[in-house]
């Protein structure tokens, strides 16, 4: 409803008054006038001219307080609080593509020699589409193959030369040389760490007269005398070996080796001797002393060169297998190895590159589909760019991709039913899909126009499966509909009725006499005449009408504004 309220007209002063009343000379004849005239003097012409200027500046002012008068007249636009039922939806524009397609080709190689489709054809899975000459593959192949064996022995090399800037030892013993390394010494590959021993054993070698050679074997107990420490040890033949040593006396002798244990007085070159007993108790005696030999004996050589940064040598010292010597560094290795990595991953990426080509000759459809794009002829090169050549495409599903701003996205999730709109020739068709992904990560921001830097909305991709009815294609736009939210049997106000003031969301109510209105205070300059402005809590709105919650009741009058610059987009006005 709509009332006019008019204010009084301006009073404004006739232009004869504003201007004043001038005294009238008396009359006389015209050639005294024209006497007169010619007499005038300078004052009088600066009254005259000031008479007229005066009585034009009356009748502007008139003019202007009339418009005035005019334009103060207020139209009081009203509605009223009623019941009904609000809908929040979101709306926009998406393409719609097929649910489940292959694109294949892109790492394919070769010249085309065959195509078994075109596009729109349907297809099965497992169905050939095209083949290509693998030769030229098949000789890049080989040689990628032979390059990648070369980089793996230069990173394999790369990784001992880092693995070896620790010296260990090969075997559990004792280091019997004293080797004066240091922390900050540089050591060179090869040179010599100290030599190493295990001396929990000894071995000797003896020889035996021919004689004997069928009553010694492998296992055979024996008894070892070392006159040096007057000890007599029990031992046992390691192994027999039939060499043919003559002796200075012309005898044939064959090599026997034993071992025993050290008790800890056993050293290297001790002379001993050993005898065995036969099975008929014959004692067997060598043609010849020998000295011992420790079990094991090594030097120990550094494998890599570098600057030592902790050295643990000690002469007799008892080490275990794969104790650290000495731990070096050398920057150059480790800028080696990783130059080596480098081109290890390169070679080897390329070779499985060739292998998918060459395993692509054969291009074959993995889904039931239809031929959506064939890019390619009969007689084509093919270069393995990562350009698909061919898509198949399953149409029976298709999805729609969307982007939601953010005042919205939280308003929508997965599962939520969704009207798609599109256009065909007899006019617009409409069939539902149902929202199946929300990303809770947006992908663009749009910045605010305006000076001073604005501010951005962020966009959130979301997806929207849909059943094909038949003539949905790849690439078409559509218009979709998601209704997040309904209340119904709610109270509610025409949108351009709420006011966004300092105090809050109110809403202007025309005074009823003999109610009470719990009021904000506002400037009585934007309060229209006879309303009161009611705090209100708002909910739901759509594009004309907002939700009242709390402050208004069903019948309530309310002002409502002809203009509108909320700055939520939910209608009405911000003070």
């Amino acid at each position: 409803m709509s009332e006019n309220v008019s204010k009084d007209p301006v009073s404004v002063i006739p232009p004869q008054e504003a201007a004043g009343a001038t005294e009238t000379a008396p009359v006389k004849n015209k050639y005294g006038a024209e006497k007169q005239r010619k007499k005038m003097s300078t004052r009088a012409k600066v009254i005259l001219f000031s008479s007229i200027a005066l009585i034009f500046i009356a009748g502007v002012v008139f003019l202007i307080m009339s418009l005035i008068s005019k334009g103060t007249e207020q139209t009081v636009n009203t509605g009223f609080v009623s019941r009904g039922t609000l809908q929040y939806n979101i709306s926009g524009w998406g393409t719609i593509s097929a649910k489940t397609k292959s694109e294949l080709g892109q790492k394919t190689k070769g010249v085309v020699t065959e195509i078994n489709v075109k596009v729109g054809d349907t297809v099965k899975e497992g169905d050939v589409i095209l083949s290509v000459d693998p030769s030229e593959t098949q000789k890049e192949l080989d040689t990628a193959l032979s390059d990648l064996d070369l980089a793996a022995e230069r990173l394999n090399l790369s990784q001992k030369d880092i693995y070896n800037l620790t010296a260990r030892i090969p075997f559990s013993g004792k280091l019997i040389t004293e080797t004066d390394i240091k922390v900050g010494d540089t050591v060179s590959a090869g040179q010599s760490l100290g030599t190493f021993v295990d001396d929990t054993k000894m071995k000797l070698k003896l020889y035996f007269s021919y004689a004997y050679i069928d009553d010694v074997y492998a296992g055979m107990p024996a008894e070892i005398s070392i006159p040096q420490s007057m000890a007599n040890i029990s031992g046992k033949v390691e192994s027999v070996e039939k060499v043919k040593k003559i002796s200075s006396e012309g005898a044939v002798m064959f090599r026997v080796n034993f071992v025993m244990d050290n008790p800890g007085t056993l050293t290297k070159d001790m002379i001993a001797v050993a005898s065995m007993t036969s099975s008929s108790g014959e004692i067997i005696m060598p043609s010849e002393s020998g000295v011992l030999e420790y079990m094991r004996e090594e030097e120990i050589l550094a494998k890599s060169s570098g600057e030592v940064v902790a050295s643990y040598l000690n002469a007799y010292y008892t080490y275990k297998s794969g104790d650290a010597l000495i731990v070096m560094k050398n920057e150059s290795l480790d800028t080696a190895l990783a130059s080596a990595q480098r081109s290890y991953e390169t070679q080897q990426a390329a070779v499985d590159k060739l292998k998918e080509s060459l395993e692509a000759s054969d291009i074959v459809s993995p889904i039931d589909g239809i031929v959506t794009a064939l890019m390619v002829e009969v007689d084509d090169t093919l270069t393995g760019s990562g350009t698909p050549i061919v898509t198949i495409s399953n149409l029976s599903s298709m999805v729609v991709d969307i982007t939601i701003d953010e005042m919205d996205v939280s308003k929508v999730s997965v599962g939520m039913p969704v009207e798609i709109l599109y256009d065909k020739t007899d006019g617009q068709m409409s069939i539902m899909g149902e929202v199946i992904s929300v990303s809770l990560e947006a992908s663009s921001q749009n910045s605010g126009g305006g000076g001073g830097g604005g501010s951005g909305i962020a966009y959130f991709p979301a997806r929207i499966a849909v059943d094909n009815p038949g003539d949905l294609m790849p690439g078409m736009g559509i218009n979709y509909n998601i209704t997040s939210m309904v209340s119904e049997d709610c109270l509610m106000v025409p949108s351009s009725a709420i006011i966004y003031t300092e105090s809050g969301t109110t809403v202007f109510v025309r005074r009823v006499p003999g109610m009470s209105y719990e009021e904000v205070d506002v400037p009585k300059e934007q309060l229209p005449d006879g309303f009161v402005a009611v705090p209100v809590t708002i909910g739901l709105a759509d594009n004309a009408n907002t939700e009242i919650i709390s402050g208004l009741e069903e019948g309530d009058e309310v002002y409502v504004s002809s203009i509108n610059n909320d700055p939520y987009g939910m209608g009405g006005i911000y003070f």
